[in-house]
């Protein structure tokens, strides 16, 4: 698809790409859900954790955004610590969650995400200078980047991990 242009595409294609990796999560086993080796280390259900990490920062961005909150009052962890650091920390804090947890905390925090985005008006998410904090790059891209196209991130490693794991076993 196109990039959205509207809240409606941006929301539509956030659905889409949410149902779309929730089908292909139901297609495994605990046990599948559980093996690790999908990325590196992670397993599937250590994905489903960071995608739920990235939910939850992106959600306090949002809501700093509907407050009219300037940059600096945002988190600002993943400028210090850098990209894989940050994902090594959610990481280490999710690798022992049980599954049914994980998987509530990814529902959970996508229909959080979904709501701060809903409340967001089509100029805020569009407008390329509405948060001058966001040094011209419209609010939609970072939503992108976090959501629809973060799952269609994972769920190109998980299928390549599957079509790896099937061709092992042929």
């Amino acid at each position: 698809m196109a990039d959205p242009t509207t809240k409606a595409e941006l929301l539509e294609e956030i659905f889409s790409s949410y149902n779309a990796f929730e089908k292909l999560l139901s297609s495994f086993t605990n046990t599948q859900l559980l093996t690790p080796g999908v990325n590196g280390t992670w397993s599937i259900k250590d994905n489903i954790a960071h995608l739920a990490a990235w939910h939850q920062r992106v959600l306090v961005f949002l809501q700093g955004a509907a407050r009219k909150s300037a940059a600096d009052q945002l988190p600002d962890a993943i400028e210090e610590a850098g990209l894989d650091q940050a994902n090594e920390q959610f990481y280490q804090m999710n690798k022992d969650r049980p599954l049914n947890e994980v998987l509530q905390a990814f529902r959970t925090s996508y229909i959080d995400v979904v709501g701060a985005v809903q409340a967001l008006s089509q100029e805020e998410l569009f407008e390329a200078n509405w948060f001058v904090w966001m040094k011209g790059v419209p609010l939609w891209y970072t939503i992108a980047g976090n959501t629809f196209g973060h799952y269609q991130e994972h769920t190109e490693i998980i299928q390549a991990w599957l079509s790896a794991s099937s061709e092992k076993r042929n």
